[in-house]
C-alpha cells in the first residue's frame, strides 16, 4: 500500500442511540460503517465549514451572528419541535469570542 493511500484512523466513543443510527444506515443503504462514517464527517464539517465562514464574513457575518445568536436558535428549535444542537451553539460562542476579542482574521467579502 502506498503512502498516499493510507487513511489515518480515527478511533470514538458515541452513544448507543448514535450507533444503532448507524447500523440501520448502514443496512438499509448497504454501505460499510466506513463509508457511512466518511460521508458523515464530509456532509457535517462542510456545513460546520460554511457557519463559520458565515460568521467570520466582513459583509454579512453580523447578520448571521444575529440569525445564529443562541436564543433565535432555541425559539426556532421550538417552534420545529426539536432542541439546539449544543456542539454547533459551542462552536458558535468561539467564534463570536474570538471576533469579539479580534483574535481571529476576518474573511473578505471575496472568500
Amino acid at each position: 500500500m502506498d503512502a498516499k493511500d493510507h487513511k489515518p484512523m480515527l478511533s470514538v466513543r458515541i452513544p448507543h442511540e448514535l450507533n444503532e443510527k448507524l447500523e440501520r444506515l448502514m443496512e438499509r443503504t448497504g454501505l460499510s460503517r466506513t463509508e457511512v462514517v466518511e460521508r458523515a464527517l464530509w456532509v457535517g464539517l462542510s456545513g460546520d465549514e460554511k457557519l463559520i465562514r458565515d460568521l467570520e464574513n466582513p459583509l454579512y457575518g453580523p447578520l448571521a451572528r444575529l440569525a445564529t445568536h443562541e436564543a433565535i436558535v432555541k425559539v426556532a428549535a421550538f417552534l420545529m419541535g426539536s432542541e439546539p444542537d449544543p456542539i454547533v451553539t459551542k462552536a458558535r460562542q468561539h467564534v463570536v469570542e474570538r471576533i469579539r476579542t479580534g483574535k481571529t482574521r476576518r474573511r473578505s467579502a471575496a472568500e
